[in-house]
């Protein structure tokens, strides 16, 4: 067996020109080849995004037949948040608010964790993504809910955690993770186009990672990751 994992923060459609279009977008994704595909800040029904739904979007656009979008916040006459989509059925769908303690000189944004079950070849997959805070306060309370989320799950079924962490691999967050999940970048010898790295692919499981790429592009301020999951022999 073996499949495409992608995680892409679209910045609402909006890319480094500042134009918002959803086509350049579903045409990354689509040239990818990837069958699971974790997005984050994505708008529905916003004014700025001219009331597009854009997980539903993409999802067409980009020959997806299952999408689901969990909300983080109300924002600009719609809603913000996660979504995953899919070219298998999406099963089980839970979206969490992660938590965001008052801090002093804290983000507002609310921030969440959106969790599906997927089934690939008559295995089960628990499917994770997310987008963490801008402040390390909040991501390590963040982490420790996602830890807790993840030891909810037998350990015999596959997990696979993506999105944006907003933290460099030497963070305390990325540790923790580290502890029970493989940083799908660092099983490779794949060199990224930025050393800045804070968007991540783990997973835990029988498989390989044979292949992972970072995508240049201008659609967003955030290049898409991808990488091909095996199964061992």
């Amino acid at each position: 067996m073996q499949i495409k994992i992608m995680t892409f923060n679209i910045h609402h459609g909006e890319g480094t020109d500042q134009r918002i279009d959803l086509d350049r977008q579903a045409a990354i994704i689509q040239k990818s080849q990837a069958e699971i595909v974790f997005l984050q800040e994505v708008d529905k029904d916003t004014r700025r995004s001219y009331g597009l739904d854009e997980a539903k979007v993409l999802s067409n656009k980009s020959g997806f037949e299952y999408y689901v979008f969990g909300k983080n916040m109300d924002f600009d006459g719609g809603e913000y948040g996660n979504a995953i989509l899919s070219q298998f059925q999406l099963e089980q769908p839970n979206n969490y608010s992660l938590p965001q303690p008052l801090f002093p000189g804290g983000h507002r944004e609310s921030r969440g964790l959106l969790q599906v079950e997927v089934i690939v070849n008559k295995a089960k997959f628990v499917l994770l993504g997310t987008h963490f805070s801008l402040y390390e306060r909040e991501r390590l309370i963040q982490v420790d809910f996602v830890l807790k989320i993840i030891n909810q799950v037998s350990a015999s079924v596959p997990i696979i955690l993506a999105g944006d962490l907003n933290c460099s691999e030497t963070s305390k967050e990325i540790s923790k993770i580290s502890q029970c999940l493989t940083d799908t970048y660092k099983v490779t010898n794949h060199n990224l186009s930025s050393s800045n790295r804070i968007d991540y692919i783990f997973f835990r499981g029988p498989y390989r990672i044979t292949a992972f790429a970072d995508i240049q592009t201008v659609a967003s301020d955030h290049n898409p990751l991808v990488a091909t999951f095996s199964s061992n022999p």
